[in-house]
């Protein structure tokens, strides 16, 4: 996988905490030392550094943050040096209090969904025997079992990583010649239709899944900040790089300049600095 943040090889969480302060003090704040530091470094680093300014100046960064800088650029930062859970959380709680447009089950699904593979060991042993037994469970379903109450089902698609469930829905379209998605389309109650439907093209083709969210996110008229912001911070040290590259190879455009045509500032500045250097696409 392709993280475009890493950790910096020389960090320093007291100088990088002593660089914030000076840009923070007096009138005004240097945006642009506050998305070099939070873009450069790790989320481990970015937590060192808020406990070292805690240390030096006897203040919360976050709040620091607050007081500084405001909107979707304030968002972004949160984000970047709060604990994943509640980052997880803050965000199904914009979904639920109806922030984000669209507030319905499919939307908190999107978040379910990407999660499934939060805490699973990507690694873990996929041996022929599982893919063949999860296959063969997959071609029992009926199109009324794909429903929240079979847990089974529930867990098959919530617990395993992407790498099993990769495995397990291009051996199911091996073995029955059919796309898991036309079956699940067949499924009678919209609801549950829809809701699956954002489950399995996840399992399908993670990159491409977060590739078409971005994409949604700023077509338009208008940008869904909320989830721009959320795939990205919520990817950047995993695979957004994979994400990014999938974006271009779909929509023939970069994403940094998808980015750059729908945000501004400073906000546009540190989502674009996480996304990394733009390649040039290759014939």
């Amino acid at each position: 996988m392709q993280p475009t943040v890493v950790a910096a090889t020389e960090f320093n969480a007291d100088k990088d905490a002593e660089q914030l302060y000076e840009a923070f003090k007096g009138f005004g704040t240097n945006e642009n030392i506050v998305t070099s530091i939070f873009a450069g470094r790790s989320l481990e680093q970015r937590q060192s550094i808020q406990e070292a300014y805690k240390s030096k100046y006897n203040k919360d960064l976050v709040q620091e943050i607050r007081s500084e800088v405001s909107g979707n650029y304030l968002m972004a930062l949160e984000g970047l040096i709060e604990d994943p859970a509640d980052f997880h959380a803050k965000h199904l709680q914009r979904i639920i209090c109806g922030v984000l447009p669209g507030c319905k089950d499919i939307p908190v699904l999107e978040v379910l969904s990407p999660l499934s593979s939060v805490g699973n060991d990507v690694n873990q042993s996929l041996t022929s025997q599982k893919v063949e037994s999860d296959t063969n469970f997959l071609v029992s379903l009926k199109a009324e079992d794909w429903t929240p109450e079979n847990t089974t089902l529930m867990d098959f698609l919530l617990k395993n990583n992407p790498m099993a469930l990769f495995a397990v829905i291009n051996s199911y379209k091996t073995t029955t010649n059919t796309d898991l998605l036309e079956v699940v389309k067949t499924q009678p109650k919209e609801i549950y239709r829809e809701g699956f439907k954002v489950l399995v093209e996840a399992a399908q083709d993670h990159w491409m899944y977060f590739a078409k969210q971005l994409y949604q996110s700023m077509k338009g008229i208008g940008t869904n900040d909320s989830k721009l912001i959320y795939i990205i911070v919520f990817r950047c040290e995993s695979d957004l790089g994979n994400i990014a590259d999938t974006f271009q190879q779909t929509f023939n455009c970069s994403l940094q300049s998808f980015i750059r045509d729908d945000t501004s500032g400073d906000y546009g500045n540190l989502l674009i600095a996480l996304v990394g250097p733009e390649v040039a696409a290759t014939n």
